[in-house]
């Protein structure tokens, strides 16, 4: 199992744990984000494009643009 290194932003974290979320691996060759689960895909134009061991997620532009 890969370690984890949490590169959330300070302002987007929270204390419970249940907030939007960034993480790297350790070689900083993976991504892996945490945030809300969109649920129609439909609506979005992209149910097509999604499979199905896939989700889509929603997090705000602004916390990767901290991050990057």
């Amino acid at each position: 199992m890969k370690k984890l290194k949490n590169i959330t932003p300070i302002s987007f974290q929270c204390g419970v744990g249940l907030c939007p979320a960034v993480y790297t691996s350790e070689d900083g060759d993976e991504l892996f984000i945490v945030g809300k689960k969109v649920q129609n895909l439909t609506k979005l134009g992209i149910e097509h494009k999604v499979g199905a061991d896939e989700q889509v997620i929603s997090v705000k532009k602004e916390m990767l643009r901290q991050i990057f």
